[in-house]
């Protein structure tokens, strides 16, 4: 049986977020700007996916913060 593609490596494979996350896996800071609220779980998770090292996501509030871990 065929595993399912992974939605994650799917959308890590999108060329402008691919050089992105190619600068996240050397280790440099990257900006990620205009990412709508309801995405922002869903690119944390491709962060940290990507990340060799520990990911602090730094949220305006308490109800974000809530939010993000739960989503």
């Amino acid at each position: 049986m065929k595993t399912p593609p992974n939605p994650l490596e799917q959308i890590a494979a999108a060329p402008p977020l691919e050089a992105k996350l190619a600068l996240v896996r050397k280790g440099e800071a990257v900006s990620f700007e205009h990412v709508v609220a309801a995405a922002q779980p869903f690119l944390a998770a491709l962060l940290v996916q990507q990340a060799k090292a520990r990911v602090w996501i730094v949220c305006p509030n308490v109800r974000t913060q809530e939010t993000m871990h739960n989503e």
